[in-house]
């Protein structure tokens, strides 16, 4: 899909329990104030709400493309026609009955739902898991002819060109950050972001490619995952990073080396 930053609304998974533990330190020294409060409920939300599953999903069938269904019946009306390959959110997962799943995906730019059967499409999580090595400040991965490092860093806010707008251009509450470099960005909801990525490169036999991560802010190393769909010889790279109101879903698919796809998802 060309569109890197849809507005998708998810569920996160488990790994981002790790993330919002480690953000209570920074909350909790903050001074009581309303946006303190609103920063717990909505981490307390985020744990809760891992006890309802979701991953992404891609589209496999032996005739290279599948309908999605508005309603779970192969008689309800095609939202879309999908080819094989395609990404897509399967929502709920733990909560599914049937051989029908809640999915969500992007068409032009905006967010569309719908249902696919459960036949059609391969989890991530099928494929086979790489295992990753976190030392301070970098994971990596290894396997075979791919390697992958990525690291975190400071977010240095002179270094960069930094957007304020106001919530409501009437009333006199305070600005929030907008935008980052000319860019909509990921990893806060409108706060200065504590870290980005720093040096992040994927190495495949000669090839040497620069990770796309000039939009994503706040991440957690710990949450990074690899998949690796040894059939097709295609990577799958995910994450859950964000400060809490700024969680997102990011995966990155490699193929040869180099980066073919980028998904950015909201998890609330």
């Amino acid at each position: 899909m060309k569109a890197y930053h849809p507005k998708k609304y998810r569920i996160c998974g488990s790994f981002i329990i790790i993330a919002y533990i480690k953000e209570l330190s920074v909350i909790f020294s903050e001074p009581k104030t309303e946006s303190k409060l609103n920063k717990i409920i909505i981490l307390f939300f985020l744990i809760y709400s891992t006890k309802v599953f979701s991953q992404y999903g891609i589209v496999e069938d032996k005739d290279g493309y599948v309908n999605i269904r508005s309603e779970q019946s192969a008689k309800s009306r095609i939202i879309d026609t999908l080819h094989s390959g395609r990404i897509l959110y399967i929502l709920f997962l733990d909560e599914q009955k049937g051989d029908w799943l809640d999915c969500s995906f992007a068409r032009k730019g905006k967010n569309v739902s719908g249902y696919i059967h459960k036949s059609k499409v391969k989890l991530l999580t099928s494929f086979k898991k790489i295992k990753e090595k976190v030392v301070k400040n970098q994971v990596s991965f290894l396997n075979q002819k791919l390697n992958i490092s990525i690291t975190k860093e400071p977010f240095i806010a002179k270094n960069n060109k930094l957007k304020y707008r106001k919530r409501n251009p009437k009333s006199t509450e305070e600005t929030y950050l907008q935008k980052i470099n000319g860019k909509d960005f990921y990893g806060t909801d409108g706060d200065l972001p504590r870290e980005q990525y720093g040096k992040s490169i994927i190495k495949y036999d000669s090839i040497i490619t620069i990770f796309k991560t000039e939009t994503f802010f706040c991440p957690n190393l710990e949450s990074h995952e690899l998949y690796w769909d040894e059939k097709n010889n295609i990577y799958y790279l995910t994450t859950t990073n964000g400060d809490g109101a700024g969680a997102y879903v990011a995966l990155w698919v490699i193929k040869e080396g180099k980066i073919i796809d980028i998904e950015t998802d909201i998890p609330f």
